[in-house]
């Protein structure tokens, strides 16, 4: 967030942390420090309390968003305008390539604030699936509407057209392949709890229109990943292991909406298959009987 900027978000909970991470960059090992001495024994892992840590932040940022936003984003528009100027893929250079990153995990830690808040708060005691009726809060937390899903999408497919090409210039360009997948899983998740809380009679069309998103979301983002598990056998085996992953990751969650994205994704998980198959040796051998 650019402490530049006017705060259009409700009370400001942000600007309280801001400047603690903003003047010290070393605020993250403070924290772990002193958390050390005051509880020397076993606590909290050092290892995951960054994360634990940013995922707090997370959660209050997604919902001063969702305070500040109103029925024309303000907030969204403040802080993030480039989900309104996807980035293109036709020449797209290392900088370009690079701030498409910063952009989707930036976006990846809200879209985890949102859910988590849900998760810990407003979703304690259901068991279903996130698109049943029986999960249904009366406030719940979505900073990010719909509308966003395309931008969303495009910001994904220029990381996938760049990746065989940038992901060499560095270790944070590497990562970048992870960084969209993960997008992806919690952009998934996210529209399936949206479509929850629609989960009655009167939301039907609603609720089937949020699952259109979905669903258009994951073609436009296929062919891009076909495309790049064409480049090379290291790519095609890259891809199969974040795609069982994420369909890992979507069972442990009861989703509804695996089955409905399998076809969409059987040519990518197939790819290596039908490359063997292709192979003059694959064939059976007919003439030794």
């Amino acid at each position: 967030m650019d402490p530049g900027k006017p705060n259009v978000i409700g009370h400001g909970g942000s600007s309280t942390i801001q400047h603690h991470f903003l003047a010290d960059v070393h605020t993250l090992s403070k924290l772990k420090s002193n958390s050390r001495a005051i509880s020397p024994g076993p606590g909290l892992d050092e290892d995951t309390l960054g994360g634990t840590v940013k995922a707090g932040m997370a959660q209050l940022l997604a919902l001063e968003i969702v305070r500040g936003n109103g029925k024309d984003n303000k907030s969204l528009q403040c802080y993030m305008p480039w989900l309104l100027n996807p980035p293109s893929s036709i020449q797209q250079g290392p900088r370009e390539f690079l701030e498409c990153v910063c952009h989707m995990r930036l976006l990846s830690w809200l879209l985890l604030g949102a859910l988590q808040h849900t998760a810990l708060v407003t979703h304690t005691h259901s068991s279903g699936p996130l698109s049943m009726p029986t999960g249904v809060t009366l406030n719940p937390c979505l900073p990010l509407p719909i509308e966003i899903s395309c931008s969303l999408a495009n910001h994904i497919q220029g990381i996938l057209a760049g990746f065989a090409e940038q992901s060499k210039t560095s270790v944070l360009h590497m990562s970048s392949l992870y960084h969209a997948f993960l997008l992806c899983q919690l952009w998934t998740i996210y529209l399936e709890f949206m479509a929850g809380q629609l989960g009655n009679n009167s939301n039907a069309d609603q609720q089937a229109t949020v699952f259109n998103v979905l669903v258009d979301f994951w073609s436009k983002i296929t062919p891009s990943v076909l495309q790049l598990v064409a480049h090379s056998s290291v790519l095609t085996e890259m891809v199969n292991l974040h795609f069982l992953s994420l369909m890992e990751a979507l069972a442990e969650c009861r989703s509804s909406v695996l089955s409905l994205l399998l076809p969409l994704w059987t040519p990518v998980l197939h790819i290596k298959f039908t490359d063997t198959t292709a192979c003059p040796f694959a064939s059976p051998i007919t003439s030794l009987r």
